[in-house]
């Protein structure tokens, strides 16, 4: 074949080693702008490639005399500056038996394997000296594998070389099988059990648990599911998923809940528009190498955005243009790292790599360069900032910790972590610089579920599970605290009663959902959605004064209708209720133009704002406000600044400063010397540790608040030169109780420490006068996250009620009365009111009376997030994020990966979507963004890989040299369905999280694979080697070096915390 056209007339051309039937030269996309040549050289005894010539870049192969290969080099030729233009190679040596002897990776770091008589792996030692090794059965089946830790799992298998037992450090699952091969039940090892029912044809139909739980697919002629439903232990069905096959077998339709989308695709198969249940449709557009090059969705009936990128020859992207025509370009070296970063939103940045195409250096926007030295194995050891701050990170610490992270050392202070043979935190330390220290510890149970939570203040929350492994109940410092949960087949909870102690009775909950899975009611709120999926109505339980007289307490509670527009790309255009309404309008790229308040209830009146920007970038530069109350008009000006990396420098009330690592350093509000100060601390983890107290300068400037007390003091008739020396020594005292010396103040204040998930667990009080008691939080395990349920603030415990993204909206005492509740809004800028001040804001009645419900603070927010007083600004874990404005203060830390507004939040839709990072993309869908890696445990051993995106695409092997990939669903976050190599479920799978980018280039990897597919070879390019390459070239983090299946796996699983 010499020409070939694809099904929209891309043309590839090819020239041939006639004679061995080999391609020397592939020309794709011949004729168009994204032409390119991939050349190839054979060996001339193997059919194994010496030199593929790529535009950019040039990997060659060297062999021994049987055909191992010995060494790839991948060099830089395109001028990018990747490892200071050197090549990165990759070696092998053999045993006499021809098994692979050892591995050296591109940064000198070699893993040595050893085998028995048999050929059978025995032991694989990395480069620091970890060692795993391995026993085997006669066929060859692997018995027992000792990790590094001393951690021990054994294996046993019928007769057929099927897998009955996975014995995990004490952890045992166990399957057992039908006579035509299939699994025919699964045992975890928390004792949740499922049985799997087949057709004739051998496919899964139905399953079923020991919870009551069960699921039945419809399939068609191809087996392709066209009906999914999963129903709960009293038969009604929770969730329901419909689809249409195309003649393509390509998903046509997908309706979930009732809620339908519909997938377009081109002549060659590959998608190109998604349509809602509204009829709202996305389009993508490709080039002529079938890359994403354009993105367009309606905005309202009249407008559309489009976004756009542009790729080099190596399917890297060079150029990323939003629909505001504001461009971000990369240069990029051989293996895709961008070398730099150039955007008007952030300033550019540079950074350079190392051998392992791991950044070495980072220079901001600012020229502030951040230098990150590394151990062998690539994680990262000692980071310099450029104002000479370190982060030193140790490893291996003990017997059981070898590859996990033992010791953080940063500017805060020192965290240290103990761990079990499983490499599970048993108990972390964090001692911060001030002297605060605190700690936190873990137990698991036999079946190694989490069991206890020791929080810092000493108290034991306790984990209760039925005999299938589900979360019954939660217990506090030994009583009970919430009793009786129960839970739907797709592990969300449906209802428990809190027992607070000091309570009369318990307090009920419950939580109701619809088919798609979404909640349609709580015991204090309801949700109504479109055929999209979006919420259009929500109900709130409110409390309220029964009288606008401030001395009257009486208080009663009504429920509250707030209704919600969108425009056609998912954003808040329109949220209240009867007597009052704000209204939003945004440009092409989700920055906010316009917002209207209209009042219609008491005394009417509008708020409106029309906010600053540029056609250049996507900063807000400020905004004008006018506010009309009756006759009554008043107009303000606000002018926004920032430095060049795009970090809010100040907004006509609070200034910012920023450390060198970029992080919130401190806050000043007002001008002058007096004005109050509040300084941050991070650790190296982005979690915010500590808070001072408002912090005032020790000496006066002129006009500040101390001049005034000289006036105060003084004579007023006599004019003011020098104080008199009685003056000067009564306010050097009371600066000096003011503000202590710059090392006492800020001691004083609060700090915050975290679960392993990045939950805040507690804050502590160091007894200032500002800072006095704690609050620790309790959180319910979900399958949408951690969510609040319990809060003990000054030593009492109250009930957090949280709604459907597990944002708190209620706190109740022990006795049922409610202290503290947050009123829905659009973004988040309602201030919450307490019971105490009879559920009056203070920002509208001064005035507000009093009750006996004693007052509570309770500062978490929208998932994630933690208010900050002093700012009026939520702190989101890596930046700040700004309800007035529904944006953050900081562009995305992790760019675009982020969305196409760095500055954005949740794609304007805070009712839909969470950022508890402040990292995250919502614009994906439900489903979070990465790759599955699987590993089946037949033969040798297999893994592979699958993607999960907006799409729901997977890549499963179809031969153990080819790939070819499919549309899937429901494309849940680490859930894999049948390989086709293997054609059964997959023994382990671990879940990755990746980049947008990332995946996108995974895809393209597999999908290149498939149509050239390399060379099998058991030893030295296998499924093992083909996954961990694919990985590391789609820039996923933490990918081990393997050529073992189990091996590699078993390293995912403890990288990444499986």
């Amino acid at each position: 074949m010499e020409l070939e056209y694809d099904q929209s007339s891309n043309r590839s051309t090819y020239q041939w080693d006639a004679p061995r039937r080999l391609p020397v030269s592939i020309t794709e996309a011949v004729g168009t702008p994204e032409s390119r040549t991939t050349q190839t050289t054979w060996h001339p005894q193997w059919r194994l490639p010496v030199t593929i010539t790529e535009p950019g870049r040039l990997t060659t192969y060297t062999y021994d005399s049987l055909g191992n290969p010995l060494t790839q080099t991948i060099t830089d030729t395109g001028g990018g500056s990747g490892s200071s233009g050197s090549a990165r190679t990759t070696s092998w040596t053999y045993h006499a038996s021809g098994l692979v002897a050892t591995e050296t990776a591109p940064n000198g770091a070699t893993t040595s394997y050893q085998y028995d008589s048999a050929g059978n792996l025995t032991s694989a030692t990395n480069a620091l000296g970890h060692v795993d090794t391995y026993t085997h059965d006669s066929a060859g089946h692997v018995l027992s594998h000792t990790a590094p830790t001393g951690l021990v799992a054994t294996y046993t298998y019928d007769g057929r070389g099927r897998m009955l037992t996975a014995n995990r450090g004490g952890q045992l699952t166990t399957l057992t099988y039908r006579a035509s091969g299939q699994v025919a039940t699964a045992i975890l090892p928390h004792g949740h059990s499922i049985t799997y029912t087949y057709d004739p044809a051998q496919r899964l139909t139905d399953w079923s648990d020991n919870r009551g739980n069960s699921g039945a697919y419809t399939l068609d002629a191809m087996g392709n599911r066209t009906l999914e439903d999963i129903r709960n232990a009293q038969g009604q069905t929770v969730w329901r998923l419909a689809r249409s096959i195309n003649s393509l077998n390509r998903v046509a339709s997908a309706i979930v809940g009732g809620q339908t989308t519909t997938y377009g695709y081109d002549a060659n198969g590959d998608w190109v528009s998604t349509t809602n249940g509204l009829n709202q449709t996305t389009r993508q557009s490709l080039d002529a190498l079938r890359r994403t090059k354009a993105i367009t969705k309606a905005i309202t009936n009249a407008e559309n955005a489009t976004a756009s990128l542009t790729y080099n020859a190596l399917d890297s992207v060079t150029q990323a243009k939003d629909a505001k025509n504001v461009a971000t370009t990369y240069t990029r070296d051989a293996l895709g790292n961008a070398t730099t970063e150039t955007s008007p939103d952030s300033g550019t940045e540079t950074a350079q790599y190392d051998a392992l195409g791991l950044p070495r250096t980072i220079t901001d926007a600012l020229g502030q360069a951040t230098t990150i030295e590394r151990d062998l194995l690539g994680r990262p050891t000692l980071i310099t900032y450029a104002d000479g701050r370190t982060t030193t990170l140790r490893y291996d610490l003990t017997a059981t910790s070898k590859g996990f992270l033992g010791e953080i050392v940063d500017a805060s202070g020192t965290t240290t972590y103990e761990r079990d043979a499983h490499g599970r935190v048993t108990t972390k330390t964090q001692a911060l610089n001030n002297g605060d220290t605190r700690s936190v510890s873990y137990g698991y149970n036999a079946q190694g579920l989490l069991a206890s939570t020791t929080y810092p203040g000493g108290q034991v929350l306790q984990h209760l599970y039925d005999s299938t492994g589900q979360i019954t109940g939660l217990t506090w410092a030994g009583q009970p605290l919430v009793t009786g949960i129960t839970w739907n087949p797709l592990g969300q909870p449906t209802g428990w009663n809190w027992s607070l102690p000091g309570g009369a009775a318990a307090i009920p909950a419950t939580r109701n959902y619809n088919t798609a899975g979404q909640v349609s009611s709580t015991e204090f709120s309801g949700y109504q959605y479109d055929a999209a999926g979006r919420i259009t109505a929500i109900s709130q339980d409110l409390w309220q004064p029964a009288s606008t007289n401030p001395q009257d307490s009486t208080l009663s509670h009504a429920t509250k209708l707030w209704t919600v527009k969108y425009d056609l790309a998912g954003r808040i255009i329109q949220f209240g209720d009867t007597g009052r309404t704000t209204t939003y309008t945004y440009d092409a790229n989700g920055n906010r133009k316009t917002s209207v308040q209209t009042t219609t209830v008491g005394t009417p009146g509008t708020l409106s704002r029309t906010y600053g920007s540029a056609s250049t970038h996507n900063r807000l530069l400020g905004f004008t406000q006018t506010t009309t109350a009756g006759s009554n008009t008043a107009n303000t000006s606000v002018t926004y600044q920032y430095n060049s990396a795009g970090d809010l420098l100040g907004d006509g009330l609070t200034t910012y400063r920023y450390d060198s690592e970029g992080r919130l350093e401190s806050a000043s509000t007002g001008q002058g010397e007096d004005a109050p100060t509040t300084k941050y601390a991070h650790n190296a983890l982005g979690q915010r540790v500590f808070k001072t107290e408002p912090l005032y300068s020790s000496t006066p400037a002129s006009g500040s608040s101390n001049k005034n007390l000289n006036n105060l003091l003084a004579d007023d008739d006599e004019p003011q030169a020098e104080p008199p020396g009685l003056i000067q020594q009564i306010l050097s005292f009371f600066s000096k109780l003011w503000s202590p010396s710059t090392s006492d103040a800020e001691k004083l204040g609060y700090s915050y420490v975290y679960a392993e998930d990045g939950s805040l667990l507690g804050e502590y009080g160091s007894g200032g006068s500002n800072s006095t008691g704690t609050a620790q939080y309790i959180y319910l395990p979900t399958a949408s996250g951690p969510m609040p349920i319990a809060a003990v603030i000054k030593g009492q415990t109250y009930a957090v009620h949280s709604d459907h993204l597990n944002t708190p909206r209620k706190l109740t005492q022990p006795d049922g009365q409610v202290a503290w509740q947050w009123a829905y809004s659009a973004f988040g800028d309602e201030q919450p009111t307490i019971g105490a001040k009879r559920f009056t804001s203070e920002t509208t009645t001064p005035t507000t009376g009093a009750t006996s419900i004693p007052e509570v603070t309770f500062n978490l927010r929208y998932p994630g997030q933690y208010f900050d007083k002093e700012t009026k600004l939520h702190y989101n874990y890596f930046r700040t994020y700004a309800p007035s404005t529904g944006r953050y203060t900081q562009g995305d830390p992790i760019g675009l990966d982020g969305g196409w507004n760095r500055f954005g939040y949740v794609e304007g839709n805070p009712l839909h979507h969470v950022d508890p990072r402040g990292l995250d993309n919502p614009g994906m869908g439900p489903y979070a963004v990465g790759a599955s890696v699987y590993y089946y445990s037949g033969g040798p051993g297999h893994v592979g890989v699958s993607v999960n995106d907006s799409r729901s695409f997977g890549y499963y092997p179809t031969s153990p040299s080819k790939t070819n990939y499919e549309l899937i669903f429901p494309g849940v976050p680490g859930t894999v369905e049948l390989d086709k190599f293997y054609q059964s479920q997959p023994d382990k799978a671990v879940w990755l999280e990746g980049s947008v980018e990332s995946v996108e280039l995974l895809k393209r990897i597999i999908k290149k694979n498939s149509l050239n597919p390399e060379v099998y070879t058991l030893l030295s390019n296998n499924c093992t080697t083909f996954v961990s390459k694919a990985l590391r070239d789609s820039n996923f983090e933490k990918i081990p070096y393997s050529i073992v299946p189990l091996n590699f796996i078993e390293s995912l699983e403890r990288l990444h915390g499986k």
